[in-house]
């Protein structure tokens, strides 16, 4: 992990060596976020996600037709219904969508698996996020629906979802961070 104070403004060089003669394999991959607050949605030339977040009534399983609206005030408890859409510019082949979980926010389901709500993919549930693994994205509007429950209060960041080909991960994309209010 890169600290900020070993990192200057420009061209910056990672240098990989072994002292041996035995074969060197290795692999990199370069992640941030930037300190803007809040941070925005990000799209690239092939593909862009937006995320929005439903009440789900208890009673009923039912989820409402409206996302709701940001700072909207959740109590410790609720399931909420998370849909990720991915707009595709053409056809495209293995994407990945990668959604970081709310703090105090729990996923419903207990196991990964393939599911077949919304576009078909394969969804690997992790501590701090939800990675969908899709092995083709239609050209146009897709996608996946999950529902996460409020465990604790608290005024929390959603971090932003994001989206890649992961042949290509030049092309990526982001979503916007949302604040979320969970009461007692």
């Amino acid at each position: 992990m890169a600290e900020d104070n070993k990192l200057k403004s420009g061209r910056n060089e990672l240098v990989i060596s072994t002292t041996d003669d035995a074969p060197l394999f290795y692999d990199a991959t370069w992640h941030y976020l930037s300190h803007e607050n809040p941070i925005t949605a990000e799209t690239c030339e092939l593909v862009s996600i937006t995320r929005a977040y439903y009440r789900v009534d208890s009673a009923t399983g039912k989820f409402s037709k409206a996302p709701m609206a940001e700072g909207e005030i959740l109590h410790a408890g609720e399931t909420i219904r998370v849909e990720l859409k991915l707009h595709a510019a053409q056809q495209l082949e293995y994407v990945l969508a990668q959604d970081f979980k709310p703090a105090g926010f729990e996923c419903t389901d207990i196991s990964s698996g393939y599911r077949n709500d919304g576009i078909p993919h394969y969804r690997e549930l992790h501590d701090e996020r939800v990675d969908c693994y899709i092995t083709h994205v239609p050209k146009g509007e897709s996608s996946i629906v999950y529902d996460l429950r409020a465990e604790h209060a608290g005024n929390v960041c959603a971090m932003p979802a994001r989206t890649e080909l992961m042949y290509a991960p030049d092309q990526a994309a982001n979503t916007r961070e949302q604040q979320i209010k969970v009461q007692r």
